[in-house]
């Protein structure tokens, strides 16, 4: 199978999901052009104790559309959320489909993307971890050999983990560089696609 998301893989991940109450659960997808490592389909699983932002963020629902989003103030790598909360265990298939809808609506448009599953607040934001957040991060491609440098910007570090590379980066970074290369990888992608996503929800 290739390294593509399909309706299939985004349920196991999320009954994956399910299956842990700790809110240090994650699960990551990064896409071809997005630094996938190998290209079969895959999903990275693993623990971070460390809360993140993107657990806690305030959301704002889309107009008439079934996911949330939230603003640069809120956080800087702009993207699209949907919530499964424990009460709508229910919706998960619906929840899979959707999120499937717009990955594989990327991957025709040839459009590099991650992803990734944490618990987190619900629509309010805060310190819960009651729900399940779905972030899907449109963002500029990465074509060729894969050089991390001092570090990159893959679905990890769009979290706000950042996996440095090189002794003396990991002494000097300073959150300013990580914010610029959230923003350069997201932003501008973003706001051109936006509208389209919209109107890829509302046709139905």
């Amino acid at each position: 199978m290739f390294h593509v998301l399909t309706v299939h893989s985004i349920t196991l991940a999320l009954e994956v999901m399910t299956l842990s109450t700790s809110p240090h659960t994650k699960l990551a997808f990064n896409s071809l052009c997005a630094y996938a490592s190998v290209n079969h389909q895959h999903w990275h699983l693993y623990y971070q104790p460390t809360r993140l932002a993107v657990q806690s963020i305030p959301l704002s629902p889309g107009p008439a559309t079934p996911y949330y989003t939230f603003t640069g103030e809120e956080y800087p790598a702009l993207g699209w959320v949907w919530l499964l909360g424990e009460e709508d265990m229910s919706k998960l298939d619906q929840v899979a489909k959707e999120v499937a809808k717009l990955t594989m609506w990327l991957t025709d448009k040839e459009v590099a993307h991650n992803v990734v599953m944490t618990r987190g607040a619900g629509v309010e934001g805060g310190k819960g971890s009651n729900n399940i957040r779905v972030l899907v991060w449109a963002r500029e491609s990465v074509v060729g050999a894969k050089d991390p440098g001092e570090f990159v910007m893959a679905a990890l570090e769009l979290t706000g983990q950042i996996l440095v590379y090189e002794v003396e980066k990991y002494n000097t970074i300073v959150e300013e560089e990580v914010v610029k290369a959230q923003k350069e990888a997201t932003v501008d992608v973003f706001a051109k696609l936006n509208p389209e996503v919209e109107k890829l929800f509302r046709s139905n």
